[in-house]
């Protein structure tokens, strides 16, 4: 999935909308195993993506391994958020929209309505956006634990 190209506009509404100007999710991790095992274990654990990921738009998360001292394997996760902000950024002016409008049946208090809603978004997908990196950090941790199971026991469960 190749990013979607913006305007230098829409980045600055998108950050005035949304409330952040982050467009990448990341976290790292060294894990004392061998990069084949590591690749072994990203291909049985990462299947299931987690819920909040999807939540703020993030459909592909990259994953680069590569070899570091003393028998250490960096894990890399990264995804780019830029895909899903059109989508989010229309889901946003849409609620506020709609609460504008149900201000106005109150006796004009559409900007009222309008402006809470556009407040409540913003708050919503910058905790979306914080539960998504501790649910990556949280998977990264579950590469590790597993791969250390694996170092003690021998066979994981599912048998990698």
């Amino acid at each position: 999935m190749v990013a979607a190209q913006a305007s230098a506009g829409d980045e600055r509404l998108w950050t005035r909308m949304l409330g952040t100007n982050v467009r990448t999710i990341s976290a790292v991790v060294r894990i004392a195993a061998t990069p084949q095992d590591v690749l072994a274990a990203v291909g049985q654990l990462f299947p299931q993506f987690p819920y909040r990921m999807t939540q703020i738009g993030l459909h592909l998360l990259n994953v680069t391994v590569r070899p570091v001292s003393q028998g250490r394997t960096e894990v890399r996760c990264y995804g780019d958020l830029r895909p899903g902000l059109r989508k989010n950024w229309k889901v946003d002016k849409g609620i506020a929209s709609v609460m504008g409008l149900v201000g106005a049946g109150f006796g004009g208090a559409a900007g009222v309505f309008g402006a809470a809603a556009l407040g409540s978004y913003r708050w919503l997908y910058r905790y979306a956006l914080r539960k998504a990196t501790e649910e990556l950090d949280h998977l990264l941790g579950q590469l590790d634990g597993q791969l250390r199971s694996h170092a003690v026991f021998g066979s994981g469960p599912a048998g990698f």
